[in-house]
C-alpha cells in the first residue's frame, strides 16, 4: 500500500490562511512550525502535517490528535509506536507532498527551474551518471527531465538515507513503485519498496 497528497502552493491564497493553520496544529508540529522564520516556510510545514494527518485519517483511521513523527538519527521521519508505518514529506515553494506506505517509502517535490543550462547542468555534472545526462539532453525539456531525475534520487535517499545521493543510478533503480507527477511549474515523485524483491523496471513511469 502506498498513498500520497500533494498540495499546490497558491501565496496569495494559502499565505492569508497561515496563522489559521497554525493555530490548528498540535503543540508538537506548532513548535516545528513556529521555528521557521520565513512565512512561506511556516506554510509548507503546516501544509505538510495537514497532509500526513489527511492520509493518517482516511488510511489508517489514526486521528490528528493521535500521532507524533519522529525522527532517526539521520533525520528520517517515522509515526511514533506506529513500526509498520512509513511516512515521507517533501516541500518546495510551489508545493507540498505527503506520502504513507506499509514498506519504506520516500518522496520529493522539486520546482522546474529553467533553462536547464544555468539551474542543472552544474548539479548535473557532480551527481548524475552519463546515461542520466544523455537522458537530460537529449530530452525534448531539459528541465524538466532533470528536475524528474533529481526527484528521484531524493525519494530514493529519503528512502534509504544510508546511500550516497550521486551514486543512485535512477536508469536502474530498485524499487518497486516510481511515481512521478508533472504540473505547471514542479515535478513530484514517490519511491516504495514493495512486499516483493527484486526491481520491477514495468513500474517506472516513462520519463
Amino acid at each position: 500500500m502506498i498513498e500520497y497528497r500533494i498540495h499546490t502552493i497558491d501565496p496569495d491564497r494559502d499565505l492569508p490562511t497561515l496563522n489559521e493553520r497554525i493555530l490548528r496544529l498540535p503543540d508538537w508540529r506548532r513548535r516545528n512550525t513556529l521555528s521557521y522564520i520565513q512565512p512561506i516556510d511556516r506554510l509548507q510545514s503546516a501544509i505538510a502535517y495537514e497532509l500526513l494527518a489527511g492520509l493518517l485519517r482516511e488510511y489508517r483511521n489514526i486521528q490528528p490528535g493521535e500521532f507524533q513523527i519522529e525522527y532517526d538519527c539521520l533525520g528520517k521521519p517515522s509515526i511514533h509506536n506506529h513500526p509498520g508505518l512509513f511516512i515521507s514529506l517533501g516541500h518546495c515553494r510551489k508545493g507540498v507532498i505527503a506520502a504513507i506506505a506499509d514498506s519504506p517509502v520516500g518522496c520529493d517535490i522539486e520546482v522546474i527551474q529553467r533553462p536547464y543550462e544555468l539551474h542543472g547542468a552544474a548539479i548535473a555534472d557532480f551527481c548524475f551518471n552519463l546515461n542520466e545526462r544523455r537522458k537530460i539532453l537529449t530530452a525534448t525539456d531539459p528541465a524538466l527531465m532533470f528536475t524528474k531525475l533529481w526527484t528521484i534520487k531524493e525519494a530514493a535517499f529519503k528512502l534509504d538515507n544510508t546511500l550516497e545521493i550521486e551514486s543512485i543510478d535512477t536508469t536502474v533503480l530498485p524499487a518497486t513503485q516510481v511515481i512521478s507527477t508533472v504540473s505547471t511549474d514542479y515535478v513530484s515523485t514517490v519511491i516504495a519498496y514493495g512486499s516483493d524483491t527484486g526491481f520491477r523496471p514495468d513500474k517506472h513511469d516513462a520519463l
